[in-house]
């Protein structure tokens, strides 16, 4: 029999990581942990790190040739990115 006051799991996990503020790090790990899948195995090869800040991907690489042929895809990394996660989480990629 069921309580009144029980409510599903997934309802009060939702309500936690409201609670906690726990969302933009819940997101920043989506897409980072997205960004190999997303871009590839050699992309993924060649990358050294990925963060967010304020809407915006900053990913460091190895290879300056990579970084050159990533720059004239920005946009389309960005919607590929935002596309996986299911929503609009950055706006702009910083390749450095």
């Amino acid at each position: 029999m069921r309580n009144s006051n029980s409510k599903p799991i997934h309802e009060i996990i939702k309500e936690l990581i409201k609670q906690q503020h726990l969302q933009p790090g819940l997101d920043t790990a989506k897409v980072i942990l997205a960004w190999p899948e997303v871009m590839g195995l050699n992309v993924a090869k060649e990358t050294l790190k990925v963060s967010i800040h304020n809407r915006i991907l900053y990913v460091s690489l190895r290879s300056a040739i990579v970084r050159s042929e990533l720059m004239m895809l920005r946009t389309d990394i960005v919607a590929a990115l935002n596309r996986k996660v299911g929503y609009s989480i950055i706006d702009n990629v910083v390749l450095r």
